[in-house]
């Protein structure tokens, strides 16, 4: 993990969220993603990207958004795990995969009480 990065924040990690994590500081809590690269991400243009030993299994970590209050980041996590999951046919379906999501991290929070 690049340290410089989160060194002045608290980084909250759990399995259940995985690639996500949240660093928290002063101000507010930011929803992460660790990516693992095995492609060059800036590739020259009408080129086809590059896989090259410098670049293969490169962690970078990308943003998702600033939350001020812990509950709308997991909300954001919750939304980010079901967007990349699979297509939904009706809005009740994702409605209730949302919910069905939102519900798991809200037992993680409770159990940890």
């Amino acid at each position: 993990m690049d340290i410089e990065l989160f060194k002045t924040a608290t980084l909250i990690k759990d399995p259940a969220i995985e690639p996500y994590f949240i660093a928290k500081d002063s101000n507010s809590y930011t929803l992460w993603e660790a990516c693992v690269t095995n492609e060059s991400t800036k590739p020259k243009r009408g080129r086809k990207k590059v896989i090259t030993d410098e670049n293969r299994n490169k962690v970078t970590y990308k943003s998702h958004g600033y939350y001020t209050q812990f509950e709308n980041c997991l909300n954001g996590i919750a939304k980010l795990k079901i967007n990349h999951t699979k297509n939904y046919d009706t809005i009740k379906t994702y409605v209730d995969e949302f919910k069905r999501v939102k519900d798991e991290l809200n037992q993680i929070i409770n159990t940890g009480l």
